[in-house]
């Protein structure tokens, strides 16, 4: 396998990757399920991380974690963390509102055992 590099933003990251594997936008386009203008969008920095971010890393051969956030914090995050991020990306702004007031209420929450 190849060594991943340090980049800094996923739009670097989604290029090299591409690249490394040589695929054109259309192509990984149609192998990850989202479209030619959201990926061209994703490698200008237009968008920050795409829904559909595990579709791109199985497509491209990369760890969803290192396309996501960079090589420093792909062994931190498991599958499920993976995954409830990626539909945290989905919410729109009211639900992530919503959902950060009750993970907060709940932080000093400890039942008893």
């Amino acid at each position: 396998m190849i060594k991943l590099p340090r980049l800094n933003t996923f739009a670097e990251r989604l290029i090299w990757a591409r690249l490394q594997i040589g695929m054109t936008q259309d192509e990984l386009a149609e192998a990850s399920g989202i479209s030619r203008d959201a990926l061209a969008k994703a490698e200008t920095g237009k968008t920050k991380r795409p829904n559909r971010m595990k579709e791109l890393a199985d497509a491209l051969g990369v760890p969803p974690a290192w396309l996501a956030f960079g090589e420093d914090k792909i062994d931190m995050w498991d599958e499920d963390t993976l995954n409830f991020a990626d539909m945290y990306q989905r919410l729109d702004i009211e639900l992530k509102l919503a959902l950060k007031t009750i993970v907060q209420s709940k932080q000093d929450y400890h039942p008893e055992r």
